[in-house]
């Protein structure tokens, strides 16, 4: 009983993990490729509320 606790843990840990970075790190990417001074504005504010999101605030 304990060890499916434990890999059910694990596994959620690794999913959380990966989407957590996989989505910062693409806008990240977009952010930087972006030019326009008022668009990178928008996607910085909207990294900034999926972060929050994400720690519950």
């Amino acid at each position: 009983m304990a060890a499916w606790i434990i890999v059910a843990v694990v596994f959620v840990s690794v999913v959380v993990w990966y989407g957590w970075h996989s989505t910062h790190n693409e806008l990240t990417k977009k952010i930087n490729r972006e030019t326009d001074p008022e668009a990178r504005r928008e996607l910085i504010k909207l990294q900034g509320q999926i972060d929050r999101g994400r720690a519950g605030f």
